[in-house]
């Protein structure tokens, strides 16, 4: 997996224009120097951060292009003051409280782009090969528990999100369901 910064670099593929108006947001990046970036109105980059109109695709690479800059920077700047913390743990907690927002965004990017589905099942393709070989390999057991923690991971990734979107009522209706 490659990275940009301390971030998946997956999530800046595949961040909508919107997504990345959100992440500009959370850079301190204001409505107004992203009209002038763009050199449209403020209006109307007030409207797409709303969500009153959609963003045109056309501005997705030049917003990508933006958002990965102000990143680099904003990390660079957020480093150095780090660095001139006086101790450690001050440190830690500095960049911790930087990357938690960022990291939220990329795993909502993640999540919404189909990407975490896609990857749980291929995790799960790459365990079901194991399946009828025989003999299996000291190798091949390294991968398989390899590929179950991965699994465990993503199930439960999967599983969190499913409680936090899920209202008492709509748990109530899958479980009389059942």
């Amino acid at each position: 997996m490659s990275w940009i910064g301390r971030l998946p670099g997956a999530a800046f593929r595949h961040a909508t224009s919107a997504q990345y108006l959100t992440f500009l947001k959370l850079l301190g990046v204001e409505q107004r120097q992203i009209a002038q970036y763009l050199s449209l109105s403020p209006q109307l980059v007030s409207f797409w951060c709303r969500g009153d109109r959609p963003v045109p695709t056309k501005y997705r690479a030049a917003l990508r292009d933006w958002a990965e800059r102000h990143y680099v920077q904003a990390l660079a700047r957020q480093q150095q003051d780090a660095a001139a913390l006086p101790s450690e743990a001050l440190r830690v907690a500095s960049n911790a409280a930087f990357d938690a927002p960022l990291l939220r965004w990329a795993e909502e990017v993640w999540y919404a782009s189909g990407l975490a589905e896609q990857t749980l099942r291929e995790t799960l393709r790459a365990l079901r090969r194991y399946e009828d070989q025989t003999p299996w390999t000291a190798a091949d057991l390294r991968e398989m528990e390899r590929l179950c923690l991965l699994l465990d991971t993503r199930v439960k990734g999967f599983a969190e999100r499913y409680a936090e979107t899920m209202s008492p009522e709509s748990e109530e209706a899958d479980e009389a369901g059942d």
